[in-house]
């Protein structure tokens, strides 16, 4: 789960119980640390040896290390890089490979300990860990003490685990001791009331077949879906059966109700039916609940949501906008175009009530943009648009003490005098290319202030005056005092720091360009700052260039998302993950495409897992068929789905997402609709053009606008007058 799930569910409680206070909802490795806490006692608040702390032990580590035998390859990567960015993406790799041993190979790492290998990994591992209490070895004792027969003060009364997915063994290891000694609840969302952890796909069973022709009919495949897209869900029930053996199981079951094609494909995976021994294909009546949209790119896509969702309102006068959920795999991508279609409320104009969530702080806010903006002045070719687009922030024109018309007369004059990029003749030289003063900022300097100072006439040593007047010259001065301190700033961020004095300098950074005493509301410049605070606490006195600075931030910040927006009333946007398994009436999924969903793994190279993976390692392309398997099943009533599959240009189609392509290839074997297969029925082409007079002769267009457009396409042309 996470805070979205967690908000949820407290949301749910209250509901139910009429109040929900004083409950915790830590993530399981959080839980489990903060148990070891109390119950070992002397242990540090939190892991030394977390992803971001470790990456920076190696950060530190590497210029050392790779000087030993056996670490050529690294002293190579070392070699090619050009900066600490450079050295830290190679660092944040190795943590991650080892934060994944320490939870799914703990037997590398207790090896490791006791001075066994001598490969790179090895070293490497007993270089950072020397001194230092690490996961496995908290986690044995942590193991140890729950074997005993006694209960360890500190214990919670009851603990519930919910939502658990892809949970590392060596977690379940620590919840199977925890329940010897405290009330535990496990509560999991099961597709089936059958065992289902032994069914194989049917490309599984096509291959053991061939190897085994004589074992083949002990193989089972129940639901095609299942058995495909099941496999994080099997591990599960594999690693609880072997962990919480015996163990009280109460099933609360729900069956699907055939009386939708939804509804159809619900109770399929709920029965086990659809393998190669299915019966007869069915013949059902058509029906809205599952529908399948292609079109013409991610703006489009938008478009034809909003209708469809228009569409489904108006058929069902009990449904709210608070009932729907749109989940986006790259909901970064897609939210501008959200953002432009929903976001329209011009008078006249179909409005529906929608809420974003789980985007990047980064892509939200212009001060966030700003300030990531501020970094690369060290690169900056110093163009118009660039220094021009920081007076359109409130926050930064306000630092510098602009009116509203200043600004206005400003991009007037800097048009007149005809700036284009560069300060001066020896910035533009740095480029490589001709030092010349031409459309520079310090001519477009002497033109203006000889302008106001001798007004319109010759030219004067050789510059042509642009005439300045009346009181709004002064901007004049503080669009100058703007650009010299951006040039300033050029100089003072290109040096490399400790990470304290790092803390300083963009502590100033932000004053001299928002402000001491900035307007902040919602909290942007602290998020900045405490960004910043923890860049310093994690790097200490290591000494960090701009690139990897800026680098570092950029992720931080990327990783920041507002997961408290979620039911603040409308329709729902956001990520796959932070609502996976919750129960909506309509639920609707963007971007499906070939390619985005399922994500592919792309493990390192040097990733000993991946060279040698076991049965419940993490893996995202399992991980995305298993989230839509629950996400059909999360489905009440309507699932809509749909992805980029017209070329915009040429009108060819582009081929869905493998998962779209095997529910429909699995419908198609299944049944039929009025005698039709369900691709037929349940795939909904669409025009290139939201105006395109198809949309309105068919019903499916909502936008009184774009209706008047496509009524003017279809209107007889007037006859020409003769004379």
């Amino acid at each position: 789960g996470g805070p979205a799930l967690a908000l949820w569910l407290q949301w749910r409680l209250a509901e139910h119980l009429g109040v929900a206070a004083h409950i915790h909802y830590p993530l399981p490795a959080g839980f489990v640390w903060s148990l070891a806490r109390r119950v070992l006692g002397g242990m540090p608040v939190e892991d030394p040896l977390s992803l971001e702390r470790m990456a920076w032990r190696l950060f530190g580590a590497l210029p050392e290390l790779s000087k030993r035998p056996g670490f050529e390859e690294v002293k190579a990567y070392l070699d090619g890089s050009e900066d600490g960015a450079g050295r830290f993406g190679l660092a944040r790799r190795i943590a991650d490979v080892f934060d994944r041993y320490l939870y799914y190979r703990p037997g590398w790492i207790r090896a490791w300990d006791k001075g066994e290998g001598e490969h790179w990994q090895a070293q490497t591992w007993r270089f950072i860990s020397e001194g230092t209490t690490h996961r496995v070895s908290t986690l044995d004792r942590l193991e140890e003490t729950l074997q005993g027969a006694r209960a360890p003060s500190g214990l919670p009364r009851r603990v519930d685990a919910f939502a658990l997915h892809a949970t590392p063994p060596r977690i379940m290891d620590i919840l199977s001791g925890l329940s010897r000694h405290t009330e535990l609840h496990i509560w999991t969302l099961s597709p089936t009331s059958h065992y289902w952890a032994d069914l194989v796909s049917l490309k599984s069973r096509a291959k053991k077949r061939l190897k085994e022709p004589e074992a083949a009919e002990h193989w089972e495949t129940g639901n095609p879906l299942l058995a495909s897209w099941g496999r994080e869900g099997q591990a599960l029930q594999d690693l609880m059966v072997d962990k919480f053996e015996p163990a009280i199981e109460e099933a609360r079951d729900i069956p699907p109700q055939r009386t939708t094609l939804l509804g159809h494909i619900q109770a399929d995976i709920y029965e086990l039916r659809g393998g190669e021994d299915a019966p007869e294909v069915w013949d059902i009546p058509p029906d809205h609940s599952l529908q399948v949209h292609p079109c013409h790119g991610p703006l489009r896509e938008c478009q034809v949501l909003h209708d469809t969702l228009l569409e489904i309102l108006e058929g069902a006068p009990a449904l709210q906008p608070e009932d729907i959920l749109v989940m986006v795999p790259k909901i970064d991508t897609y939210a501008p175009y959200i953002e432009a279609v929903f976001g329209d409320d011009a008078p006249g104009r179909p409005f529906l009530p929608w809420h974003l969530a789980d985007v990047s702080l980064a892509d939200e806010h212009p001060i966030l943009r700003v300030f990531l903006q501020l970094l690369d002045l060290p690169e900056s070719r110093f163009t118009r648009p660039e220094v021009l687009s920081y007076l359109d922030v409130p926050q930064v024109a306000r630092a510098f003490g602009f009116e509203p018309d200043e600004v206005d007369a400003v991009r007037d004059w800097i048009d007149r005098a005809r700036v284009f990029w560069g300060i001066d003749e020896h910035h533009k030289g740095g480029f490589g290319i001709p030092g010349t003063q031409e459309n520079t900022w310090r001519q477009g300097r002497d033109r203006l202030f000889l302008g106001f100072a001798l007004g319109e006439g010759e030219t004067f040593q050789g510059i042509a005056p642009i005439p300045v007047e009346g009181v709004l010259a002064a901007g004049l001065g503080k669009l100058w005092e703007l650009i010299e301190r951006l040039n300033r700033w050029a100089g003072v961020l290109e040096a490399p720091a400790q990470g304290l004095d790092w803390l300083g300098r963009l502590n100033a950074l932000i004053e001299a360009f928002f402000g001491e005493e900035a307007r902040d509301p919602e909290g942007h410049l602290q998020r900045i700052r405490e960004a910043c605070a923890a860049l310093a606490e994690q790097a200490g006195e290591q000494v960090l260039d701009l690139p990897l600075v800026r680098h570092w931030l950029k992720e931080a910040l990327a990783r920041q998302t507002r997961p408290g927006r979620l039911f603040q009333g409308g329709v729902t946007f956001c990520g796959m993950l932070p609502m996976r398994g919750v129960p909506f009436k309509v639920i609707a999924l963007l971007g499906m495409n070939d390619g985005d969903f399922p994500r592919h793994p792309s493990p390192a190279e040097f990733d000993e897992m991946a060279r040698r993976p076991r049965h419940g390692d993490p893996n995202p392309g399992y991980e995305d068929r298993f989230l839509l398997l629950e996400t059909i099943l999360a489905a009440r009533d309507v699932l809509l789905l749909f992805y980029t599959g017209r070329d915009v240009r040429t009108n060819e189609p582009i081929p869905p997402s493998t998962l779209l392509s095997e529910l429909l290839d699995d419908l198609d074997r299944r049944y039929r609709i009025d005698g039709r297969t369900p691709r037929e029925v349940v795939v909904h082409e669409h025009p290139l053009q939201p105006f395109s007079p198809r949309n309105f002769l068919e019903g499916k267009g909502f936008d009184p606008w774009w209706c008047d457009v496509a009524r003017r396409l279809i209107a007889p042309s007037p006859a020409p007058s003769s004379r």
